[in-house]
């Protein structure tokens, strides 16, 4: 099962306000949501023990989850005894232990995980957010996080500009032109190793 896995899915995803009613976390890419791509990079090296802390539309993660079965797999049931179905392909996602616990509408991150801390496993545990998906070596991050002996580990990179950066000389002339370049500032990465003093 690995480390327990704090998912952040409590925001109200302001800058993503394109008219579309459905929470950030459960827009879908490739027929799944971007939450369950977040699980499966953690899946994908043991770790699948999840407490998500929600918050902003929490009814709608915890509908997802509640009916994921019925809507990713084939089934049989009993009509008047709801208790007796049956889920005909294997799943994937059968060794994940998913918790999902409200945190609240307007509780800050930090306070997220400390409303979730009862649930966490262990004395080291990975905290992320339900929309960032990347390439990430977990595996590393750990090793990491452990050589350093902190109490927090959090990645980060050095982003690139959205836009071609124009040089020019005295006169206006354009002497070059660098496409996206690699900014000088880094940037929360958005996955985390905490221990658990972290929370005192």
């Amino acid at each position: 099962m690995g480390l327990s896995v704090v998912i952040l899915c409590g925001g109200q995803g302001t800058r993503m306000r394109s008219g579309t009613p459905t929470k950030k976390e459960l827009v879908e890419i490739g027929g799944r949501p971007i939450l369950w791509h977040v699980m499966k990079i953690f899946a994908t090296y043991g770790h699948t023990h999840f407490i998500l802390a929600l918050g902003y539309q929490a009814d709608a993660v915890k509908r997802y989850f509640l009916e994921y079965e019925a809507m990713t797999r084939d089934f049989t049931l009993w009509l008047g005894d709801s208790r007796r179905i049956t889920y005909h392909q294997p799943s994937d996602e059968r060794a994940w232990r998913v918790t999902l616990a409200d945190t609240g509408l307007r509780t800050n991150k930090a306070s997220r995980i400390r409303r979730v801390a009862h649930y966490i496993e262990g004395e080291t545990f990975f905290v992320t957010y339900g929309d960032g998906v990347a390439d990430i070596d977990l595996d590393a991050l750990l090793a990491f996080h452990r050589e350093h002996g902190r109490l927090a580990t959090v990645t980060g990179f050095q982003p690139r500009s959205q836009y071609g950066l124009l040089e020019a000389d005295a006169d206006g002339r354009v002497v070059s032109v660098r496409e996206k370049p690699r900014l000088d500032h880094w940037v929360n990465g958005g996955f985390f190793v905490f221990q658990r003093g972290v929370l005192d």
